[in-house]
């Protein structure tokens, strides 16, 4: 566990970093869980959203018309923040590079869309590298 204010601010600024510049190139729901695949720059990412999530987009997806997680693709990451109170540390597991945090907020752009999620449980892996 990371637990000190210092390093938990570096991490956010690294997972910034690397989703912020990346795009949504697939979603699974398969699992239970929505998976977000994203190539970065550098390296190929999995974001897990696991718990409880809300969504609201811009413009509003009516209530009628059912929200899909393939409506993310192509899209890109704005914004990873944490959303709670008080300051929690991200959890590692080292041998998977596994990394994950409760309540996270992420804002995904696109051209006819914008999305915030708001998500209980956040888990983030590595991949790939690109190069």
């Amino acid at each position: 566990m990371i637990t000190s204010r210092e390093q938990t601010h570096r991490l956010w600024a690294q997972v910034n970093d690397e989703l912020c510049q990346g795009v949504i190139e697939s979603c699974d729901t398969s699992s239970g869980n929505l998976w977000i695949h994203i190539t970065g720059p550098r390296n190929k990412w999995v974001v897990v959203c696991a718990g409880a999530m809300k969504i609201a987009s811009i413009p509003e997806i009516k209530p009628e018309m059912s929200l899909n997680p393939e409506y993310f693709v192509g899209h890109t990451v704005n914004v990873v923040r944490p959303t709670f109170d008080e300051e929690t540390f991200w959890d590692v597991e080292p041998a998977d590079a596994f990394m994950s945090i409760d309540y996270v907020s992420m804002e995904i752009m696109g051209q006819h869309f914008q999305f915030l999620l708001q998500i209980e449980k956040f888990g983030l892996t590595k991949l790939d590298d690109i190069n």
